[in-house]
Formats: C-alpha cells, sequence, structure tokens
C-alpha cells in the first residue's frame, strides 16, 4: 500500500513538473516556485488516508504540518517584505 501511495504521489508530482515545464517555454515572466514561493503539494483524497497505516498517517500528517508552518512564515516574510518597500511619508 505503501509502495502504490508512493507511486501516485510521485505521479502527481511528475505531472506538476511537466506542466510547469511547458509553462515556462510560453512565459517570460518567472512562475511563483522560482520567485521563492513554496510549491503547493496536493492533499490525497481522504479514502487514501484511511488506507494508510497508523505510522504512514502520522507521517503524511507531519509531513502536511510542516509545509503549512513553511508557507505560513513564508507569507508573513513576504508580508514583511512588502511592509519594509513602503515608503515612510
Amino acid at each position: 500500500m505503501a509502495y502504490a501511495l508512493a507511486l501516485k504521489m510521485s505521479a502527481i508530482l511528475f505531472e506538476q513538473a511537466g506542466s510547469e515545464d511547458e509553462e515556462q517555454t510560453d512565459a517570460a515572466e518567472p512562475t511563483a516556485q522560482e520567485a521563492g514561493a513554496i510549491a503547493e503539494v496536493p492533499d490525497l483524497d481522504p479514502e487514501a488516508t484511511v488506507m494508510m497505516t497508523r505510522k504512514q498517517r502520522g507521517l503524511y500528517n507531519a509531513m502536511q504540518r510542516g509545509l503549512s508552518k513553511k508557507r505560513q512564515r513564508a507569507e508573513s516574510l513576504q508580508a514583511k517584505a512588502k511592509k519594509l518597500k513602503q515608503p515612510l511619508f
């Protein structure tokens, strides 16, 4: 089951990477990932998490919490940088 989950996640990430490559050739401006934003990792459907073992589910949840914390930290730093760039007058 863990192997199937890993295959599903790698397929999703591979599809996203393929679509990003196509977008980069069309657009001259940098993508969000190149600009320093954290890549979005899609959540699995609830049925997939039900089939995980307790250990796998715990690791998956820990990974999601870590990504959430990174996303929040990046957003706060971007807001802080935006505030610093504003003129004082």
